[in-house]
């Protein structure tokens, strides 16, 4: 395997790498700002800088949910 060979494989294997990258996952809630205390509707999200498609909560495909600040809580 020749220099030109093996540069042009690092070449492509970068490239790939760098398309191959993870979309993001949040919670979104249905108000930002609150006058008092209320319940929030929220939707899962899943996407690109924060443009993405709504997502079902399927229990069976999510390991879990947890609050994580001082301690854990599942949520």
């Amino acid at each position: 395997m020749t220099i030109h060979q093996k540069t042009a494989g690092f070449i492509v294997s970068l490239l790939v790498t760098l398309n191959a990258s993870a979309h993001e996952f949040w919670i979104e809630p249905s108000r930002h700002h609150l006058a008092a205390p209320a319940p929030v509707d929220i939707m899962l999200r899943v996407g690109e800088t924060f443009r993405g498609s709504r997502q079902s909560y399927l229990p069976r495909e999510i390991q879990a949910f947890a609050n994580v600040t001082e301690r854990t809580e599942a949520v």
